[in-house]
């Protein structure tokens, strides 16, 4: 992580220190690195989360178009180890979301988020409460945007009517998790 931060980015770095990484270099990197997401040890797994979010705000989409569909093919057919680590990563990039990126994110990774969610004899309580988050920040970033006329391309438009036609499954969804009673294990957490 220490290494994307100083040696990334020269224009968007404050602690950029030389050299900077070349563009072949780069590359190499982000292919490892989305192999790495798939380890099986969490430290590591976490670690390397870490990392893809930081190089997916500098480089994603425009530098890194691989990493969504990645992204979405570990959520359709990857093990619950993978998908956990998809989870995170997606997680640390919805921190730092910019609305550039929102578009895709919206119409490319809500359907796998929402599959997660409604999966709960496949994941986690942890992983579909992570779909939760992410979802929930799209919304919040997008309704911003749209509130503030900050964004007026084709593609931020599109996510946005999905937004509102998605939005009531969601709804639908997270009433019936809110509604169901908690069993004693679970008392005193977020339970989905």
């Amino acid at each position: 992580r220490r290494f994307v931060t100083v040696h990334w980015n020269k224009q968007n770095a404050p602690s950029f220190m030389e050299p900077q990484v070349s563009e072949e270099h780069k590359r190499i990197m982000r292919e490892q690195l989305l192999k790495g997401l798939s380890g099986e040890d969490s430290k590591l797994s976490t670690a390397v989360s870490m990392a893809v979010a930081m190089v997916a705000n500098e480089d994603y989409p425009h530098a890194w178009p691989q990493l969504l569909p990645h992204l979405l093919a570990t959520f359709q057919a990857g093990t619950r180890e993978q998908v956990q680590g998809a989870m995170r990563c997606v997680v640390l990039i919805s921190e730092e979301m910019t609305v550039r990126q929102l578009p895709d994110f919206i119409t490319g990774l809500f359907p796998a988020l929402f599959h997660v969610l409604v999966s709960s004899e496949l994941f986690s309580k942890g992983t579909r409460a992570c779909s939760c988050t992410v979802a929930l920040r799209c919304m919040t970033l997008a309704a911003e945007a749209h509130m503030h006329h900050s964004v007026t391309d084709v593609s931020f438009q599109r996510s946005w009517d999905y937004l509102n036609q998605t939005l009531p499954s969601w709804i639908q969804v997270l009433a019936h998790v809110l509604s169901s009673p908690l069993e004693d294990e679970s008392a005193g957490e977020l339970c989905l």
